[in-house]
């Protein structure tokens, strides 16, 4: 089953959905950018991203104002590391991140190729937000 997942795929969309099935949002907007890419080896590398982030004033990667930094750290999002396939699940165990609470975690996945392989739709458990609402992020990438 691991052969299946290996290459670059290209984001479809990337939503929120509710417990009933119904859209919560587009976290990153409705025309989110992003790849996935799982190699031979086992090491996987995500990209996803908000192409409405506005650039930064000074065209310098550490010289943004704290709210630009705000702003392009909240619509942007990346980690990598080994994959592993188990029944109908994908595990990303995290070694390098954006967000360094996930470094050392595992990313677990659902998913599901459509019938030519073109397409795969990876999604997360339902979690509890907190506020009564149960949500999960649903992915569907084309494969290059």
């Amino acid at each position: 089953m691991r052969k299946k997942f290996i290459g670059v795929w290209t984001l479809v969309y990337y939503k929120i959905l509710k417990e009933d099935g119904s859209l919560f949002s587009y976290p990153y907007t409705k025309n989110c950018k992003g790849h996935i890419i799982y190699s031979k080896e086992g090491r996987m590398s995500a990209l996803l991203m908000d192409p409405t982030r506005p650039k930064f004033q000074v065209p310098h990667t550490w010289k943004g104002t704290p709210e630009e930094m705000k702003k392009a750290f909240r619509g942007y999002t990346s980690y990598s590391g080994k994959f592993e396939v188990e029944n109908n699940t994908v595990i990303h165990r995290v070694d390098m991140a954006l967000f360094p609470n996930w470094i050392g975690t595992d990313l677990v996945r659902t998913f599901k190729f459509s019938s030519d392989e073109r397409e795969l739709l990876l999604s997360t458990a339902l979690f509890d937000t907190g506020k009564g609402m149960k949500l999960q992020h649903v992915l569907l990438w084309e494969r290059n």
